[in-house]
């Protein structure tokens, strides 16, 4: 028995992606696709090289008549793909799967495989080429063989169809490349049970989806580009994941929306940042981060834009601030009756400024004064919510405060006299609150105009 032809075709479904269309001979291995692409599935290259197999067995197979079991008219012909004409049948006695060397595979289980992926090749059977190529196809798509090669024999009992299929090596180990952010026991697991067994490509394609899908769950940017399977059943594995290259600022202008000067220091609002320049880019992690800038009250609108650095895996973020007013005052006045006389009885007048950045630290400053005839308030608030080069956010705020009242107004007759007290005076009063890691530490100092004095210190919030 004499081989008419040997027609070879190699799966591509051992590298992800893959870029040959040979069906004689493997490519030298593609280079790794460019970041943040989609993973190709294991199968997504194989058609062209199965057409190509298939032609060249068509070409080798020998043009054996149907018989037929009696003249009634043929049925209607199947034609080509291009409709060019009826695709040619032969007669195939008997199928059969072997190893790549003509001889019976090692596992059983293997052979068994290959022959449920068959669907049209059966003995005593007329087949086209593109049957058999279809069936090619489907002993590729299982994902346990790395070559399939269908021979035609011509015996003396009609012609042999034997599919030679070469298995994936065993599997011995795996190297997974750039997953800083993928926990290792993820892929310790999903090959846990796989050690000295078939590499299967179909489990694989299986496990680069749940890789995807891991990080898509997470709001990080991140993918398997590239698989391979490496001599000794070691399997590697590339994973692309989006990093963090560069966090640009850049202020708008409230009304037109045009690049402008802003009034903040770069440094306040990076500092508020958890994502930092060499980490993966987390969309959830910057979502946060928008929010928490809004949260400082001196940004209208905030948004990141994430922009691709050339093919590489980097990505260069893109904050846009809208500045709200950072500043402003009020005055206003009023009349209170039946607490003094004259033509300007009860006259009332209070100014108010505050501004939120000062400068452009996101300091708080608040500044009231409230003034009748006989009586007064002032007040001053400072609040630094971060004070510079504390790594803990540290907080302070300063409290100055400073009223007037005279006594009988608020308690009628003489309640001074009675207690042996002057019944008029004035006290002042300072105050530093610092927010540590205990809770807030007060420390405030008060003293009046009869160089009486007082310390306080507290820690913890008042009730």
């Amino acid at each position: 028995m004499v081989r008419s032809c040997d027609v070879r075709f190699v799966s591509s479904g051992v590298k992800l992606p893959c870029e040959s269309t040979s069906a004689l001979a493997p490519s030298p291995s593609p280079s790794p696709a460019p970041a943040l692409l989609s993973a190709a599935l294991p199968f997504a290259h194989i058609g062209r090289a199965i057409d190509a197999a298939a032609r060249r067995l068509g070409s080798c197979l020998p043009r054996v008549p149907v018989a037929r079991a009696d003249p009634a008219p043929s049925p209607p012909r199947r034609h080509g793909k291009d409709g060019g004409g009826p695709e040619e049948r032969v007669l195939i006695s008997e199928v059969a799967v072997r190893g790549k060397d003509g001889e019976p595979l090692e596992l059983p289980e293997l052979e068994a495989a290959a022959a449920a992926a068959l669907r049209a090749c059966r003995p005593n059977a007329a087949l086209t080429v593109r049957e058999v190529q279809e069936d090619v196809h489907r002993i590729v798509e299982s994902g346990l063989f790395r070559s399939c090669m269908p021979v035609a024999v011509d015996t003396r009992d009609g012609i042999r169809l034997v599919f030679e299929v070469e298995p994936n090596q065993d599997f011995h180990g795996l190297v997974c490349e750039g997953a800083n952010m993928l926990p290792s026991k993820f892929m310790e697991d999903a090959f846990r049970d796989r050690h000295g067994k078939i590499i299967n490509i179909r489990h694989l394609d299986q496990v680069i989806k749940s890789v995807n899908r891991w990080y898509q769950e997470r709001g990080l940017t991140g993918l398997v580009s590239y698989a391979e399977i490496l001599s000794g059943g070691i399997l590697r594995l590339q994973v692309s994941e989006a990093e963090v290259n560069n966090i640009s600022i850049r202020f708008l202008d409230r009304k037109t929306g045009e690049p402008t000067v802003g009034k903040t220091q770069t440094e306040t609002i990076l500092r508020q940042l958890t994502t930092k320049k060499g980490q993966a880019y987390n969309r959830a992690q910057v979502k946060r981060d928008v929010e928490t800038i809004l949260t400082m009250g001196i940004m209208e609108d905030v948004t990141i834009i994430p922009q691709p650095v050339g093919d590489s895996n980097k990505v260069d973020l893109v904050m846009n601030l809208v500045e709200r007013p950072s500043g402003g005052f009020s005055a206003g006045g009023g009349i209170s009756s039946g607490i003094t006389n004259g033509p300007l009885s009860g006259l009332i007048g209070s100014f108010a400024y505050s501004h939120r950045n000062v400068f452009g630290r996101n300091k708080k400053l608040n500044l009231s004064l409230e003034r009748g005839q006989i009586d007064s308030i002032f007040r001053l608030n400072f609040t630094d919510p971060w004070i510079d080069g504390d790594n803990k956010r540290t907080s302070r705020t300063v409290m100055v405060q400073n009223s007037r009242t005279p006594g009988t107004l608020v308690h009628g007759g003489d309640p001074a006299g009675a207690r042996g007290k002057p019944g008029s005076g004035f006290g002042y009063g300072v105050g530093v609150r610092v927010d540590s890691p205990l809770g807030p530490l007060r420390l405030e100092y008060a003293f009046n105009d009869r160089q009486a004095s007082r310390f306080h210190f507290g820690v913890g919030y008042r009730n």
